[in-house]
């Protein structure tokens, strides 16, 4: 019943959200870990700036799949969007060996990279074999596994090793951390893209529509 009648239930329950807060309810907004701290932030005073009535309250989404919190407007999360949704496919990526300056400064092959320490997100554990042109890591590999693009990021910008960034949502986070490819030529292209979603059948408050647009138009 619940697949029945689950979008009328949350029309209802976001009816009544609107009526008991003045001004109407926050937002709820999911967003993908690393396109929030790598895209969504940078542009975010903008849309502040232009619709200062609206309230967001935005939750970082970080296990895959990337599902929101229960009564989230819109989300928008990597990988293929769920059954029961209206979904819009924004940008995909390409994976990005990059290091502090002066470690890529020092590779000038794919081997030279060997001699530093490869970050890898524990849940991408094929992205290393991909850059490598193998099924599995040479041999003598060592391998630091992090939690988060974001932290992979950030722990190559203090010299702990070669991270793989994702361009575009990582632009801003590699020029934040002064992060530089280490081949320039060496990428491989992502088989996934972001996702802008919302459940199907449910009418967006005027506020969740603005950000939906702003949204779409920024990506």
């Amino acid at each position: 019943m619940l697949a029945v009648v689950g979008n009328a239930l949350g029309r209802i329950e976001s009816a009544a959200s609107h009526i008991a807060t003045p001004g109407g309810a926050p937002i709820k907004v999911g967003i993908s870990l690393t396109l929030s701290m790598g895209w969504l932030t940078p542009r975010l005073p903008a849309f502040q700036a232009a619709h200062p009535s609206v309230m967001l309250e935005l939750y970082s989404l970080m296990r895959r799949p990337e599902l929101p919190p229960r009564d989230t407007s819109l989300w928008i999360a990597f990988g293929p969007p769920p059954p029961g949704t209206v979904a819009t496919r924004r940008f995909g990526e390409t994976i990005i060996p990059v290091a502090a300056r002066e470690v890529a400064d020092q590779i000038t092959s794919t081997e030279d990279m060997l001699n530093n320490t490869l970050i890898e997100v524990a849940d991408h554990r094929r992205n290393w074999t991909q850059i490598f042109g193998g099924e599995v890591l040479p041999q003598g590999a060592r391998v630091t596994y992090v939690d988060a693009t974001a932290a992979a990021l950030a722990l190559a910008a203090q010299g702990g090793g070669i991270a793989l960034a994702r361009p575009p949502a990582t632009r801003d986070l590699e020029a934040r951390y002064d992060l530089v490819p280490c081949l320039p030529d060496l990428s491989i292209p992502g088989v996934e893209a972001y996702h802008l979603i919302k459940a199907a059948g449910v009418t967006l408050s005027p506020g969740a529509q603005a950000f939906h647009d702003w949204v779409l138009d920024q990506a």
